[in-house]
């Protein structure tokens, strides 16, 4: 509809689309397809609008609120709405380091094996990065790590699909983070001697790229 280049292709677009022309009969709109213009556009948005978002859903919410009378909670949830925003409102407090360590599994190797040593102290320079982060001491914000690492900007309500995950780079030409965004894992280079350098590379890598990071 809002390609449309003019009244006569607005017209086409309704005709030729069944979905289309008979939702907008639904909605109870009273100008023939036949007689649309570009003008009417804006006036179609809204009705659409408000047919989908409200008068669609009106009556099962009308019974909605009918039930909670019944059940006597219908005044005290309208005198206190606060108790029921959370279940309808998504509201995302602010992503802290200790919020994404919950989320991630780390693959460490098997204990005992050479490259379990590296492996545990990069993991330990990646939770001091995520500290500073998060207190701003560093030119990276955690959220900054998190699109990095998953492509988003907050955690979805029902969560992720797949666990977070964090492996480890041994290979020395390899001093950059990356991140596979359909994974969820993000890979760490385990071979940085000083948690300065780590960190270097680290904002480089986040900072640096033009999207999600490598995937």
């Amino acid at each position: 509809m809002d390609t449309s280049s003019g009244d006569a292709e607005l017209r086409s677009s309704f005709a030729l689309n069944e979905e289309m022309s008979t939702l907008l009969f639904e909605t109870g709109y009273s100008k023939p397809v036949t007689m649309l213009s570009i003008a009417d556009i804006p006036e179609i948005r809204s009705t659409l609008v408000d047919y989908c978002c409200i008068l669609k859903v009106k009556a099962a919410m009308d019974q909605f609120k009918e039930g909670l009378d019944i059940a006597g909670l219908g005044r005290y949830l309208r005198e206190k709405p606060e108790l029921i925003k959370p279940l309808f409102v998504n509201s995302q407090k602010a992503l802290t380091a200790d919020d994404l360590k919950g989320l991630l599994k780390v693959k460490f190797a098997d204990r005992g094996s050479l490259i379990r040593p590296s492996q545990e102290a990069t993991y330990i320079y990646f939770v001091d990065f995520l500290e500073e982060c998060e207190s701003g001491e560093i030119d990276c914000r955690l959220e900054d790590v998190f699109v990095f690492f998953t492509g988003a900007s907050h955690v979805p309500p029902l969560g992720f699909e797949t666990q977070l995950s964090v492996v480890f780079l041994h290979d020395h030409t390899a001093i950059l983070p990356t991140s596979s965004t359909c994974d969820l894992q993000l890979r760490l280079p385990a071979h940085h001697a000083e948690y300065s350098t780590f960190k270097e590379y680290m904002v480089l890598g986040i900072k640096g790229n033009d999207g999600f990071g490598g995937v």
